[in-house]
């Protein structure tokens, strides 16, 4: 009797041995394609860092560092504020929204841009191009410090990143400062704005000793308003400029 109970019962640990071999060898094989998957992009990743654009790839071509337009590929950076994206290096700065998606996917867009006019010409078409291809990008690739955009035509724009000056030097202040670049040299004072962006009239002083402002040079005979970030650097304890944007830019009259 307890011959042929045991003789019954072979083929169930058979059948039990079996599926536990199936089962761990499928995990063994999943494994490795899970490990394989890039990180998401965060938006600490992308706003962490301000991306010059290196080079662009046509499908099937060799990458080159020159736009179709004319322009080197490196005049365009790229910077990823407050669920925004902002470009600039060609004769207009350009912006919009961007979405970040499952499985590596990313959305630019819908664009605006400011409406002046350049010379060369090969700057706003240098623009025009620059809108074509981030109107049709889909996904992208992250790798330390460079980033690669990939349209749904399989071009491939590629970014190396340096950190922004919030990320070396932590949150700055907001200020408005009033350049004017003239025969006598360049002096400076700071604009004042109340709660509905009316400027202040303070008569504030000039100043003759220009610090600077990193990303910014004050051509002759020019006047302008500049947004800064003013940051101060941990090691020399001294006060450092960043341009955000130039808000008002003029000849002297």
């Amino acid at each position: 009797m307890n011959t042929i109970t045991q003789q019954r019962l072979n083929p169930i640990l058979f059948l039990t041995f079996l599926a536990t071999f199936v089962s761990a060898c499928a995990s063994q094989q999943t494994a490795p394609i899970a490990a394989n998957k890039a990180a998401p992009i965060t938006n600490e990743d992308l706003t962490s860092k301000k991306w010059q654009l290196v080079s662009i790839a046509q499908p099937g071509k060799s990458a080159t560092t020159t736009l179709r337009s004319g322009p080197p590929a490196s005049r365009f950076n790229f910077q990823f504020v407050d669920g925004r994206i902002v470009i600039n290096g060609g004769c207009n700065n350009l912006s919009g929204r961007y979405r970040l998606a499952a499985n590596n996917g990313i959305a630019l867009g819908p664009m605006i841009s400011t409406k002046k006019a350049c010379s060369p010409r090969s700057l706003m078409e240098a623009d025009n191009e620059i809108l074509s291809y981030i109107s049709g990008v889909t996904s992208y690739a992250l790798n330390g410090r460079a980033l690669t955009l990939v349209t749904a035509f399989k071009q491939r724009l590629v970014f190396k990143g340096t950190a922004t000056a919030q990320a070396r030097y932590g949150e700055g202040v907001r200020k408005f400062i009033e350049i004017v670049n003239s025969d006598q040299g360049i002096q400076w004072r700071e604009a004042k704005y109340n709660s509905n962006w009316i400027r202040i009239k303070d008569n504030a002083s000039w100043e003759t000793v220009y610090p600077g402002i990193q990303g910014f040079i004050p051509e002759n005979n020019r006047k302008y308003i500049v947004r800064i970030y003013e940051h101060i650097d941990p090691q020399t304890q001294q006060a450092i400029w960043i341009k955000d944007m130039v808000t008002s830019n003029g000849i002297i009259g």
